[in-house]
């Protein structure tokens, strides 16, 4: 039987909670990894740095300071977080839109565009050094496809990567499968990472 998302867990947190500190917890130990290791560079791997840097949120947002911060602050929070492509992030539950509003300061969006300006410069620097070494690290790869064809695309890349692919599974979902489906992402933490 699957809990709600919001149900707790024996710790007191609830499910869709842990899922969001597990979720944060494995993308830092993404970044810390030593070889290829944001999702981003699968999209390296696969295609020049011209091409990232031709869709419009990565061109965008990796534009010199201050132009994209100026812009994205000119506008309400709501009013960007729900149009800016992709669908925006509308469809998230009330709590969830309220907290990235929250969150919607000048600090967060310079932080952001700082991210894309890296991802479109000294990431594929850092990945063309590190393209012939493996991480040693248990590796789980969970992917959204709505909106997209379905594909092998992620673990036939990370296994170039990866030299411990323990778990590869794509789920019915958006971009954010932590929220789309957290009871799905949560029962796959958790066997992760107690096994």
């Amino acid at each position: 039987m699957t809990s709600h998302p919001t149900e707790s867990t024996q710790e007191g947190m609830s499910r869709r909670d842990l899922v969001q500190v597990l979720a944060a917890g494995a993308a830092a130990a993404s970044v810390a990894a030593p070889a290829v290791a944001q999702s981003e560079a699968v999209i390296a791997d696969a295609t020049p740095a011209d091409y990232v840097r031709g869709s419009w949120h990565w061109s965008f947002l990796a534009q010199p300071e201050p132009f994209p911060e100026t812009l994205i602050s000119a506008v309400p929070p709501e009013w960007y977080l729900k149009n800016r492509g992709g669908g925006g992030l509308g469809n998230l539950p009330k709590p969830v839109f309220d907290e990235f509003v929250r969150c919607y300061t000048p600090k967060t969006i310079k932080g952001t565009c700082h991210d894309y300006r890296a991802n479109a410069t000294i990431d594929f620097e850092m990945d063309r050094s590190d393209k012939d070494k493996r991480i040693p690290t248990p590796l789980l790869i969970l992917w959204g496809t709505r909106g997209s064809p379905p594909t092998n695309e992620y673990p036939t890349v990370w296994r170039k990567y990866a030299s411990n692919l323990v778990s590869a599974e794509s789920f019915n979902s958006g971009h954010y499968l932590h929220w789309d489906v957290a009871d799905d992402v949560y029962d796959r933490f958790m066997k992760f990472f107690t096994a």
